[in-house]
């Protein structure tokens, strides 16, 4: 009895080992965050498209008391600021920014030190940028500026000069997502991840990862093969709970943050909102969700730092039909949606600066 229940012991485990190992060789390499948290595999949301990276990289992780042209201050969508992050260095918005613009770009992580610590570094500087752009994912604001006291009022100071703006003559390289091949082998630990988390999931019918699949009414959106759905944080949907009170106080920081770095008319302030994943493709799910028009929460009452609207920019290339605006597997923009991301900066140093003499 006791080397019956032994050897049905070693054949279970064999078994699952087998079952283990047969999805690891299975499985694409896990490259998308939105794929890795919630147990979703690659062969099905990967993308299969070709994204673009300036290599070397034009935008520079920013160094404290280094001038740069534009010094942004910003998240995971605006710089690699962890070794999981999918988007290679070379494929961000700032890099694309820097081509178009041939001005140097300094990116500092926000999460790296406090924001008001930064903004007065930024000032203090004896070559001040010409621009500081505060860049943030939407679902993030009141954690990042939901606390602490600022000066509500608003209002821009007169800046006194403007950038020169010649394009640079790099070109990003294609490159396109590792499959599946003996090269890039994936581990045991991923692939039981990916069964345990998919069997919770279909004998359960409980999903207790941070990300949710919701059904999408068009399949021509992404290049992955599983374009008829779509991957979120489901914390984007924790907007509809915020009170007046995060409101206020996230305005408020952005007033206070736009009137300190604008003081002397020196240095010009932009606050770029990078959308939710599920803010940009809410026209298309299939079950419509509540909504918070976030924008129209951020302009009321403040009209002093400028918010070009990225919102409406992605929303527009996604209705015309553009492929992996945000990649299928994550939760950031591919190439496309960093592209649209850069332009919208142009066009609004182009607005704010047609006016003004160019710099010396």
């Amino acid at each position: 009895m006791y080397r019956l229940h032994n050897r049905i012991l070693v054949g279970l485990c064999a078994l699952a080992a087998c079952v283990v190992l047969g999805t690891a060789l299975w499985l694409e390499p896990l490259t998308g965050d939105l794929t890795r948290l919630g147990g979703y595999a690659e062969n099905s949301f990967g993308w299969n498209g070709v994204e673009d990276v300036f290599a070397p990289p034009l935008a520079q992780h920013g160094r404290q008391g280094t001038h740069y042209d534009i010094v942004v201050i910003g998240d995971s969508f605006s710089s690699r600021t962890s070794r999981d992050r999918q988007t290679r260095e070379g494929g961000f918005w700032t890099d694309f920014l820097a081509a178009e613009t041939g001005l140097s770009v300094g990116v500092f992580d926000v999460a790296a030190m406090p924001l008001e610590q930064r903004l007065d570094s930024v000032a203090a500087t004896a070559e001040p940028p010409l621009l500081v752009i505060l860049e943030l994912a939407e679902r993030t604001l009141r954690a990042r500026l939901g606390g602490g006291a600022g000066i509500c009022a608003s209002g821009a100071a007169d800046l006194v000069a403007a950038p020169d703006l010649a394009p640079l003559p790099a070109l990003p390289a294609p490159v396109r997502r590792n499959g599946r091949t003996l090269l890039h082998p994936v581990s045991a630990d991923q692939a039981a991840d990916h069964l345990k988390k998919t069997l919770i999931r279909a004998v359960l019918g409980v999903d207790s990862t941070p990300v949710v699949r919701l059904d999408l009414s068009r399949d021509d959106l992404f290049t992955s093969r599983r374009a008829d759905s779509l991957l979120v944080y489901r914390e984007d949907f924790d907007k509809r709970r915020w009170t007046g009170d995060d409101w206020d106080a996230i305005r408020c920081r952005l007033a206070a943050a736009q009137r300190h770095i604008e003081a002397d008319g020196r240095i010009g302030f932009l606050f770029l909102m990078a959308p939710d994943k599920s803010s940009a493709y809410a026209e298309y799910l299939r079950t419509p969700y509540a909504q918070v028009d976030t924008m129209s929460q951020l302009r009321r009452e403040l009209t002093g730092p400028r918010m070009p609207r990225l919102d409406l920019a992605l929303r527009a290339a996604i209705a015309r039909g553009g492929r992996d605006i945000y990649l299928p597997n994550d939760t950031h923009w591919g190439s496309a949606g960093s592209r649209i991301a850069a332009q919208v900066v142009i066009d609004d140093l182009r607005r704010t600066y047609a006016a003004l003499p160019p710099t010396d």
